[in-house]
């Protein structure tokens, strides 16, 4: 399990941000405060481990996450030209600084530490005869990589990942070729994993979808050659069910989120995107205790951002029921100043045996409140 994640150089902060991390994490905050860079960060190792099979060239742009360019990446007041990301386990800590490479879309890895291990041969030679000074060149050539002596990687290369911006309904898709059990970022694999899956797997999605929604009914079907999948849907229990254009929102986007948790293999790290959009603060509640239950079962490392004080208090509510022990959960909040300048700040709000809560920072679930003293 990732137990921190630092951040210098990289995008909105500069100086060295380090962020704890247990097994349920949630990102809450205004937009623009930082929240979805650090999710970033672990992103860009996964998906330049699943696109090129290498930490050397970091993806920056590619099919799971789209920072732009280097220049995109690097914090834009530091003057530096390099950034660092430093992820620790239990019993690794990997030190990762890239700069700027001849692909504007990649960075180049300068410089790698595993523990006291450093990745990287460095070599000096000196410059020219010709040459009237007396220095060294110093030429770094980056040594062999070797996922298998780095946990950490693997850990990066089992990430499930659902993108706030979901495929919403569709009356039907094309089939095409797709990674086993891969519902992909924006969901956009669903109905065509529904029915790999077989019946058994439906009954499933079937049941936690009712569960979350109070009452649902799921159907695939497809046409007479292969080429296109279809998907019923309905809010009511054993019907034979509706398109999904003619049922609403709230169930195509809680689709791919219900289908990543229950495919994600044990020990992943599940990355949800406010898994509570399109949903009633009831179903934003149930969705809670549906990815703290398999979060349990197989020993998930979950992220969830989100502005959603359903979600945190269905977290609350779980830890006061003893679902999940408190120290399991941390929740950070984010906040900025109006130096734009200046990096985000966050704070750690912990949760205690009761589900109370350590701290309520401003613009922290005080909207509600805000709103009555408005009224009164």
């Amino acid at each position: 399990m990732i137990k921190s994640i630092s951040l210098e150089n990289f995008k909105c902060y500069q100086e060295t941000a380090t962020f704890p991390t247990t097994n349920i994490n949630v990102l809450y905050g205004m937009n623009g405060r930082g929240k979805s860079t650090l999710l970033q960060a672990l992103l860009l190792f996964y998906q330049s481990l699943s696109e090129n099979n290498t930490i050397s060239k970091l993806q920056l742009k590619g099919t799971t996450v789209n920072v732009g360019s280097f220049y995109d990446a690097i914090n834009r007041y530091a003057g530096a030209k390099s950034f660092g990301i430093q992820i620790v386990d239990s019993q690794e800590r990997m030190v990762a600084v890239y700069g700027e490479d001849e692909n504007p879309t990649k960075a180049l890895l300068t410089s790698l530490y595993v523990n006291e291990k450093n990745y990287f041969d460095e070599h000096s030679t000196a410059l020219d005869a010709n040459d009237s000074g007396g220095d060294q060149n110093v030429k770094r050539t980056l040594g062999v990589i070797d996922k298998s002596s780095i946990r950490l990687l693997n850990t990066l290369e089992h990430v499930v990942y659902v993108s706030a911006d979901r495929v919403g309904p569709k009356e039907f898709v094309e089939r095409k070729p797709i990674e086993k059990n891969y519902v992909g970022v924006q969901g956009e694999n669903s109905y065509q994993v529904i029915e790999s899956q077989g019946l058994d797997f439906v009954a499933r999605v079937q049941t936690e979808l009712d569960f979350i929604l109070g009452g649902a009914s799921v159907k695939t079907s497809s046409t007479e050659d292969k080429s296109i999948i279809q998907l019923y849907l309905d809010s009511v229990n054993g019907t034979e069910g509706y398109k999904p254009i003619n049922v609403g929102f709230g169930y195509s986007y809680v689709l791919p989120v219900v289908l990543s948790v229950l495919l994600a293999d044990k020990g992943s790290v599940v990355i949800l995107e406010n898994p509570e959009a399109h949903l009633h603060p009831a179903a934003q509640s149930r969705i809670v205790s549906f990815i703290l239950k398999h979060a349990l079962e197989k020993q998930l490392q979950v992220f969830m951002e989100t502005h959603s004080d359903h979600v945190v208090n269905g977290i609350r509510i779980a830890v006061k029921k003893g679902e999940i022990d408190h120290s399991d959960v941390s929740i950070l909040h984010f906040e900025r100043d109006a130096d734009v300048k200046l990096a985000p700040r966050f704070k750690q709000i912990k949760v205690d045996r009761q589900g109370n809560l350590s701290n309520y920072p401003e613009d922290f679930m005080d909207e509600w409140t805000k709103q009555l003293l408005e009224l009164a």
